[in-house]
């Protein structure tokens, strides 16, 4: 059973054309320290703090990819959420897909524009650390077409959404989800971007502590 609810942010990793230069700059920037899974999984890097398990790093397999972080949201049932994503309007980008003996993963596109990941955990539950310095601490979807991400999360995760901008100059809402009262992750209107925008301008973002705070 997942440590993370339903829908909650609960693994992030990044896709990066020079691991080892990614190694060393979140090295010194989170105090990280990493582990190779090896050949078998791709080399995909574990970035730990304090020993826990706080993101992971990969190399790029083909170079058109984007370098960019990907967020995942926490499922029991890989299988059942996928099909409610297609159902809800989105876009099931691969799986899902069983992976060894550490859990069940897909993508997805929103119908904003914004990729993220699903994870079903078995072995491998998600973040080790949260709210701590090197850890996760918060994760936001910056879509152009907030009208179509908000009924999409509430209908596949459940999310309820409070606006805590004016809903004009600045739209964003912070979402929560069934049974939590705290908010989980946030959504952000990128009203600066036109209706035409490429949808690589449209992704979820997530924020690690600084080890100087």
């Amino acid at each position: 059973m997942s440590a993370f609810s339903e829908g909650a942010p609960c693994w992030a990793d990044a896709s990066l054309p020079d691991l080892e230069a990614g190694q060393r700059f979140y090295g010194e920037l989170l105090g990280w320290t990493f582990q190779d899974t090896g050949e078998e999984f791709g080399h995909y890097t574990m970035a730990l703090r304090d020993g826990k398990n706080a993101a992971a790093l990969m190399g790029k397999m083909d170079p058109s990819m984007p370098t960019a972080w990907s967020v995942y949201l926490a499922t029991g049932d890989a299988a059942k959420t996928t099909a409610a994503i297609r159902e809800a309007g989105g876009q099931v980008v691969f799986g899902p897909d069983v992976v060894g003996d550490v859990g069940t993963m897909a993508g997805a596109v929103d119908p904003g524009g914004s990729f993220f990941g699903v994870w079903q955990p078995d072995t491998h539950p998600g973040f080790g650390i949260v709210n701590a310095p090197g850890g996760f601490c918060w994760a936001e979807n910056h879509t152009k077409d907030a009208a179509a991400a908000d009924p999409f999360y509430e209908k596949v995760f459940g999310y309820s959404g409070q606006q805590i901008g004016d809903g004009e100059q600045f739209d964003y809402k912070v979402w929560s989800v069934a049974g939590q009262a705290d908010p989980v992750a946030g959504r952000m209107q990128r009203g600066d971007l036109p209706a035409d925008a490429p949808s690589a301008h449209c992704h979820w973002v997530c924020a690690s502590q600084s080890v100087l705070m």
